[in-house]
């Protein structure tokens, strides 16, 4: 077989040190890596710590890491599948207080989406829904009740 490649010990015979550098004293004790432990930490280690974030209040000083945006701002869809809803609706059942109407707004519930089915006819209010959501719920004799569309 062909050996495409020199190897690494062949390829460095005669360059005296063997890819280890002069000047830290090649492969010798920890000079080569500037010291053991926490030693330079907070002298020519220091960036390393400060890119890491662990150099205390010096890594936000220095590296900053940009802004973050208030949260009312961002604007997050939570969402429940229609089977999370028949999981719930399946509860309330076992308690023996069966659920007609469902406000998902009380749960913080933004959006139906259509994953899974339903068993049991009950009338949803919510923001958003998914056709494949609306029309399970419908089959299952449900209702889905969306907010009118302001124009």
């Amino acid at each position: 077989m062909v050996v495409r490649t020199e190897k690494k010990n062949r390829k460095q015979r005669g360059s005296r040190v063997m890819g280890y550098g002069r000047i830290s004293g090649g492969h010798r004790a920890s000079g080569s890596r500037g010291g053991v432990g926490q030693a330079g930490r907070f002298k020519h280690k220091l960036i390393h710590h400060i890119i890491k974030g662990t150099a205390g209040r010096r890594s936000v000083q220095i590296v900053g890491r940009g802004f973050i945006r208030k949260e009312n701002l961002t604007k997050k869809n939570e969402t429940w599948n229609v089977e999370k809803l028949n999981q719930y609706l399946s509860t309330q059942v076992i308690k023996k207080t069966p659920v007609k109407e469902l406000n998902l707004a009380d749960f913080r519930i933004t959006k139906l989406l259509g994953k899974g089915n339903i068993s049991y006819p009950v009338t949803v209010t919510v923001k958003q829904a998914t056709e494949t959501a609306i029309s399970k719920v419908e089959k299952a004799k449900g209702k889905v009740i969306l907010p009118k569309e302001e124009k």
